[in-house]
């Protein structure tokens, strides 16, 4: 952090030399620069660090093929699980435009049912997983 002050400062002082008055003492001129510069980069950290949170848990997952192989398993039984409390319609309307990445006019030809009521029952069952996914799963 200290020595991007002082890059930043430096890059100021380059910036505006032209206000720099010869025959005026320097250190002032400077010490106001970097004092400025010091300020700017503690509001940004305080920004930053109000709008940032640290999660250990974020770096768990790798693009690797072979990783967090028992935790997949679990999410695939608790997903199917969740899914069964769905009615057919919902269950059928979430598989084929969420699971399966089909537009609302795809799934609507190979479910039978028109896309106003795909959305009502991707809405509907979206709205009941998440009540579910909130309690821990469980009903």
């Amino acid at each position: 952090m200290a020595e991007d002050v002082v890059q930043d400062a430096l890059l100021t002082v380059h910036r505006v030399r032209h206000t720099y008055q010869p025959g005026l003492p320097v250190k002032p001129w400077l010490a106001a620069i970097v004092a400025r510069r010091s300020i700017d980069a503690m509001r940004k950290r305080g920004r930053r660090g109000a709008q940032e949170t640290h999660n250990q848990l974020a770096y768990e997952t790798y693009a690797d093929s072979h990783a967090n192989k028992e935790t997949a398993g679990e999410s695939a039984s608790d997903l199917t699980r969740m899914m069964s409390g769905l009615s057919q319609g919902q269950r059928e309307a979430l598989e084929l435009v969420k699971l399966q990445d089909m537009s609302l006019v795809e799934a609507s030809a190979a479910s039978g049912q028109s896309v106003s009521l795909l959305k009502v029952n991707i809405h509907r069952a979206m709205k009941k997983l998440r009540l579910q996914f909130g309690k821990g799963g469980s009903e």
